[in-house]
C-alpha cells in the first residue's frame, strides 16, 4: 500500500484509487480492496481541474476517494494574432478515472466551481453512457470542506427523494 501526505499530488497507478485513512493519511489501494463502496446508493463528485473528490454516501458512512489529473492544469489565454483556442486540451484520462470512481452508485450528484463539471458530463455522454442516467443533478458549488460537501449532498438527495414521493 502506497501511503502519502494528504496534500500529495502524485498520480495513482492504473487500477488504484486514493482513499483517506484514519489520521488523514492517504493511501492508493487497488479498486478491488474497497468493495464496500459498491454498497452505497448515492455518490457526489466535487470536481475542478486540479482534483476530484468522489464520495459514496450511505446514511451512516462515507467512502472518499481523490482523483488527480495526469498533468497539472494550465490556465491559457487567447491572444490576438495567435492561432489556437487558448484552451488546454481535455485530460480524458482524468475524466475517465473520475467516472470509474463513480461506479457502483445509483444516483450521482456532480458539483464544482467552474467548467470541469460540465466537461465531466460531456465525457460521460461520450464514453460512459451507463452513468449518464444516474446523474440526477449538476450544481455549482465553490470549495466546501468534506463535511460541508457530504451535508450538501445528503440534503440534495433527501429533497429529491421527497419530491418523488409527493
Amino acid at each position: 500500500m502506497d501511503q502519502c501526505n494528504p496534500k500529495c499530488l502524485h498520480k495513482e497507478p492504473a487500477g488504484f484509487r486514493r482513499f483517506e485513512l484514519n489520521g488523514g493519511m492517504m493511501a492508493c489501494l487497488p479498486f478491488e480492496n474497497k468493495e464496500s463502496i459498491l454498497s452505497h446508493y448515492h455518490a457526489v463528485a466535487w470536481i475542478d481541474h486540479s482534483q476530484a473528490l468522489v464520495m459514496h454516501i450511505s446514511p451512516d458512512d462515507v467512502e472518499k476517494s481523490i482523483v488527480h489529473p495526469g498533468r497539472p492544469h494550465q490556465q491559457l489565454h487567447a491572444r490576438a494574432g495567435h492561432l489556437g483556442s487558448g484552451r488546454a486540451p481535455e485530460d480524458t484520462d482524468y475524466y475517465h478515472r473520475v467516472a470509474e470512481a463513480l461506479t457502483g452508485a445509483e444516483e450521482i450528484l456532480i458539483v464544482g466551481p467552474a467548467q470541469a463539471k460540465l466537461q465531466l458530463m460531456k465525457h460521460l455522454h461520450a464514453h460512459h453512457t451507463a452513468l449518464v442516467d444516474k446523474v440526477i443533478g449538476l450544481e455549482t458549488v465553490d470549495h466546501p470542506s468534506d463535511g460541508q460537501l457530504v451535508a450538501y449532498a445528503r440534503k440534495y438527495f433527501k429533497a429529491k427523494d421527497q419530491m418523488l414521493q409527493s
